[in-house]
């Protein structure tokens, strides 16, 4: 019950988040990425930083539950609170002059990911760099468990 009035908050944020438009315009809202520690048959696991997911390409609303090992190698914000994601045109300008607190990597082939702190809330906001659709990182990088291998770099594109 908890969890669900959790989860009802976030959406709330979410829709006040997106209705203001008060990010750049140039930013495209992802997904909302809460933290959770509810397990999901559907759950995939990302074994280089430790942490499950689940929910985002199922929900009509983006949001996409994330489940931390105790020894994921991300700071403690990430893994408890809720953040926003926006894909961006360019994470290198993205993230200039912000409080970059974690990447930015190439977490996927293709996909280049940071995560920043917005300076009026101290919340966790994650920036994403790709050419692909939802649809298509769903079909590209949703895969089964024992199927999942992944080259990670700490670089991002120009």
């Amino acid at each position: 019950m908890q969890q669900t009035f959790k989860l009802i908050s976030y959406i709330g944020l979410l829709v006040l988040s997106t209705a203001c438009l008060a990010y750049p315009k140039d930013w495209e809202y992802s997904h909302l990425g809460v933290p959770t520690k509810e397990h999901s048959k559907n759950e995939l696991y990302d074994s280089k930083w430790k942490y499950y997911t689940w929910g985002y390409d199922e929900s009509e609303f983006n949001i996409q539950m994330h489940r931390f090992d105790d020894d994921a190698p991300f700071p403690e914000l990430i893994k408890t609170k809720a953040h926003l994601a926006f894909k961006v045109p360019n994470l290198k300008d993205a993230i200039k002059n912000r409080d970059v607190i974690w990447g930015p990597i190439e977490s996927k082939p293709g996909l280049f990911v940071a995560m920043i702190k917005d300076p009026a809330t101290g919340m966790p906001i994650e920036l994403l760099q790709t050419p692909l659709s939802k649809e298509e990182m769903i079909e590209k990088y949703h895969v089964p468990l024992h199927n999942q291998s992944h080259n990670y770099k700490r670089n991002i594109p120009t």
